[in-house]
């Protein structure tokens, strides 16, 4: 497993923490997958698919975030909105039936971290807003 899910990343919200728990399982399928030596046709629609539920998620979330009125939103919609663009570069390449194993490799890291980091320190300081409209 490339990354299991910890209590520590929970924020309290059951809906978040599902959805953040899904964007979890889902990069896990996609960094299996790459290891499985899936093809780049394969691997695009996992991203694809993951991208979707970012999209979905980074929605949920901005509207609670606005509800708490959370004081850096500005930030954090930013945030999403850059990793969004990141994410349809690192799929290009995948869409071209190019696939590096470094490439593949690169962009899982990226993802794990992103999702880790953004988990762990952006939603975490949103967290006692989030808590208050919970």
């Amino acid at each position: 497993m490339f990354i299991e899910w910890e209590d520590a990343f929970a924020l309290g919200i059951p809906a978040i923490d599902q959805e953040h728990k899904r964007l979890v399982q889902g990069l896990n399928h996609f960094f299996a997958r790459t290891q499985s030596g899936a093809s780049p046709e394969e691997l695009s629609k996992i991203l694809l698919s993951l991208a979707d539920d970012l999209a979905t998620h980074f929605h949920n979330e901005e509207v609670l975030l606005d509800q708490a009125d959370v004081p850096d939103i500005a930030v954090h919609i930013a945030e999403h909105r850059r990793l969004l663009q990141e994410l349809r570069y690192f799929r290009d390449p995948y869409e071209k039936a190019l696939q590096p194993r470094e490439l593949t490799m690169d962009t899982a890291q990226l993802l794990r971290s992103w999702i880790l980091d953004h988990i762990v320190e952006m939603d975490m300081r949103s967290k006692p807003y989030l808590r208050r409209i919970a």
